[in-house]
């Protein structure tokens, strides 16, 4: 259905269901004959796939097109393949530096912007169920309302709040941050909870291997390092990411990007978290995972890391004379109560890696907490 007033252009997209796919359609006409810019905001991203032939049509007219987008990055979104990452990846090998990505957690909003003088907007996902596709694995088609118009006043507005949003302290560069890494990490665990015959083909392609003994050798590019931990990402696949736990004071190379080799014990893989390997000389079977914790445990061992800064309450005097620690691992999350004499002298901070030796549990106020018996003791792997 068009609307035309002064030989500008106002055109009603749906998705209805796999019956119209008007929206579609339209896409990839207009981004075919982009010249020089494309403007993207879509939170959700499972079909990047269906613009790669536009994109490629229009890096015909201009190899130097450029291209902005905006999307959001959660973990559990990732995890749960909401969301994917292979297809940002993926554009990313055709525009090479000309892809510039964002993300913004807040964005509901879907618009395209094409060289400041047409846009598309509307309700659409660019999701198998956004799109209305016909393949049972893209979820189920819905019933979608977009609009596409050349109205410049309409357009000018429209670029105007994809630069606000890009300009926004809200938005973050999509860079090789923890952050980022973490959400790999995320992806590469919830392929191999949930697609077995995607992550056998990963562990051929990217070089990981398991033992009988639990151990789990992987072979990637190192990302991000810091005294605890690093992240490795894929050979050929850059959407996932392992997380490896432990020492990484002599690491073969220091150098971000060059390859490297770690071998570490798989951490409990169950629900929304990371693909983690732990240093064997950090995994004891005499400790008890945080998931498994309940109250009124005698003696505990439990390893952690130390999710947030310690809470420090004095008493009247000034003295310190309680810390709260939040400690996690890849089941779960406890707080720890350190009184007195059992504080240790060195500092514990965010991101160290604890041990708790000889400790209890018990309920306060409604929560799990572990402590320390008095023959107990907490030492500081790593990270003091």
């Amino acid at each position: 259905m068009l609307f035309q007033r002064d030989d500008y252009v106002t055109e009603f997209l749906p998705t209805f269901l796999k019956e119209d796919r008007s929206y579609l359609r339209k896409i990839h006409e207009r981004i075919s004959y982009a010249q020089n810019y494309i403007y993207i905001i879509y939170p959700w991203i499972t079909l990047g796939e269906e613009l790669v032939t536009a994109f490629e049509n229009a890096l015909s007219n201009n190899p130097d097109l450029e291209v902005y987008l905006i999307t959001k990055l959660q973990r559990e979104d990732v995890f749960r393949r909401i969301h994917q990452l292979d297809d940002v990846e993926q554009w990313k090998s055709i525009f090479g530096d000309r892809l510039f990505v964002k993300y913004n957690n807040h964005v509901h909003s879907k618009i395209i912007v094409i060289d400041d003088s047409e846009m598309i907007l509307g309700s659409s996902n660019l999701t198998g169920s956004g799109l209305g596709s016909s393949r049972e694995n893209e979820g189920h088609p819905q019933i979608e309302a977009n609009l596409y118009t050349d109205d410049p006043n309409a357009v000018a507005e429209g670029s105007s709040f994809f630069a606000d949003v890009w300009n926004h302290e809200t938005s973050k560069e999509y860079t090789e941050d923890e952050y980022v890494l973490s959400c790999k990490s995320h992806n590469l665990s919830g392929i191999f909870q949930n697609y077995k015959a995607e992550f056998n083909k990963i562990t051929k392609r990217e070089d990981i291997t398991f033992s009988n003994d639990g151990i789990v050798d992987f072979k990637g590019n190192l990302a991000f390092y810091d005294e605890n931990k690093m992240y490795l990402l894929g050979n050929t696949r850059k959407d996932i990411a392992v997380k490896f736990i432990g020492d990484t004071e002599n690491l073969t190379t220091s150098n971000i990007g060059e390859p490297i080799e770690v071998s570490g014990k798989l951490m409990d893989v169950r629900g929304c978290c990371e693909f983690t390997l732990m240093d064997p000389d950090l995994v004891d079977d005499n400790y008890v995972k945080i998931s498994e914790l309940e109250s009124d445990l005698a003696r505990v061992n439990v390893i952690g890391m130390v999710s947030k800064l310690p809470r420090e309450i004095k008493d009247e005097s000034g003295r310190f004379c309680l810390v709260l620690i939040k400690l996690v691992d890849d089941t779960g999350s406890v707080t720890l109560e350190l009184w007195d004499d059992n504080i240790p002298k060195e500092k514990i901070k965010k991101g160290s890696i604890v041990e708790v030796i000889n400790g209890f549990t018990k309920i306060y106020n409604g929560e799990l907490r572990l402590g320390l018996r008095k023959d107990g003791k907490i030492e500081i792997i790593r990270g003091s």
